[in-house]
C-alpha cells in the first residue's frame, strides 16, 4: 500500500510487454484479472465493482484504480460534505454537486454539430433549469499542439461557463488530477 498506484501500473504493464515481446501473449481480460487481484484488501471494494463489470480493458481499470487513489489521498468525497460549487457562473456552499455531461454555451467550438430532436433540461447548481438544445464533438489542443475530441457535449447556449464531467472524462480513460488552482488531465496510456 506504500507504492503509488502509478508506479505499480507501469511495472505491471512493463512485465506485460516483456511478456509479450518473448512471444507469451496474454489475453487482456487475464491482465485486468491479475492487476486486480494484486491489490490488497483496502481496495477490495473497488476491485469488486471492476471486476463484474464486462468489456473491462486495462486502460479503463487503471484509471479507476488511479483516480481512486487521488479520492484516497485527498480524504475522499460524499455527499454529507459540503463542498464550494463553482459551475455555471454559481458560487456558494452546496451538497456534491457536479456535471454529468460535458456542457458549453460556445456554438462555434463545434467541429460535429447536431441539433437535438427533443431538448433536454439541465438542472444548475443554483436550482435554476436551462436547456440544452444540440449535441456535439469539440477539439481540444493539448499542450503539444495535438489535439483530443470531446464526445456527446451538450449544446447549453444559457450556461455562463463552459463545464467538462470528471466522470465522463474518467471512463474515457483519462486521469483528472486537482491542485489549488487547476485540474490537468492526463491520459493513461501517457
Amino acid at each position: 500500500e506504500t507504492q503509488k498506484i502509478s508506479d505499480f501500473t507501469n511495472q505491471f504493464k512493463s512485465l506485460k510487454n516483456q511478456l509479450a515481446a518473448c512471444g507469451s501473449v496474454i489475453a487482456e481480460e487475464d491482465v485486468v484479472m491479475s492487476l486486480l487481484g494484486s491489490f490488497p484488501e483496502s481496495y477490495s471494494g473497488l476491485v469488486v465493482a471492476l471486476s463484474t463489470q464486462s468489456n473491462l480493458d486495462l486502460t479503463k481499470v487503471i484509471a479507476a484504480l488511479l483516480q481512486e487513489e487521488i479520492r484516497r489521498k485527498d480524504g475522499g468525497l460524499n455527499d454529507e460534505n459540503p463542498t464550494t460549487l463553482f459551475s455555471a457562473g454559481y458560487k456558494g456552499k452546496a451538497k456534491r454537486k457536479r456535471a454529468t455531461q460535458h456542457m458549453t454555451p460556445e456554438r462555434s467550438w463545434f467541429m460535429a454539430y447536431t441539433e437535438a430532436p427533443k431538448s433536454k433540461t439541465v438542472n444548475l447548481g443554483d436550482d435554476s433549469k436551462c436547456e440544452m438544445i444540440g449535441i456535439g464533438d469539440i477539439p481540444l489542443q493539448m499542450p503539444d499542439g495535438g489535439y483530443k475530441k470531446i464526445q456527446n457535449v451538450w449544446y447549453v447556449p444559457a450556461l455562463v461557463k463552459s463545464l467538462l464531467s470528471v466522470s465522463k472524462i474518467t471512463d474515457a480513460g483519462i486521469i483528472a488530477q486537482f491542485d489549488n488552482k487547476e485540474c490537468v488531465l492526463k491520459d493513461v496510456e501517457g
